[in-house]
């Protein structure tokens, strides 16, 4: 007679086995922010860019310019800007 208890974890551990979560949090970003949320998204995508801490990267408000969004930034001597489109998806980080 086997072991209820080991057979209950075999079998827990083979139905486990296939439970496997691939999503890459990691990379996972949301398609639009709103305007308020533009400076701090914007802070994120600069320290990706420059291989900077978020810490250590300034942003200030989103301005409207030109149907779109801009969210000027600086880390240390760096000044920079994120660009957003009008609905507020992330279009670009540039040195300014």
């Amino acid at each position: 007679m086997t072991n209820p208890i080991r057979f209950a974890l075999v079998l827990s551990a083979l139905g486990l086995a296939g439970c496997v979560d691939d999503t890459d949090m990691s990379s996972a970003a949301p398609d639009l922010v709103s305007q308020g949320e533009m400076p701090r998204f914007c802070r994120g995508a600069a320290a990706e860019e420059f291989s900077a801490r978020p810490m250590d990267v300034i942003t200030l408000p989103a301005e409207p310019d030109q149907g779109m969004y801009t969210v000027p930034g600086q880390i240390d001597d760096l000044f920079f800007y994120c660009t957003f489109s009008a609905e507020g998806r992330l279009v670009g980080v540039d040195r300014a």
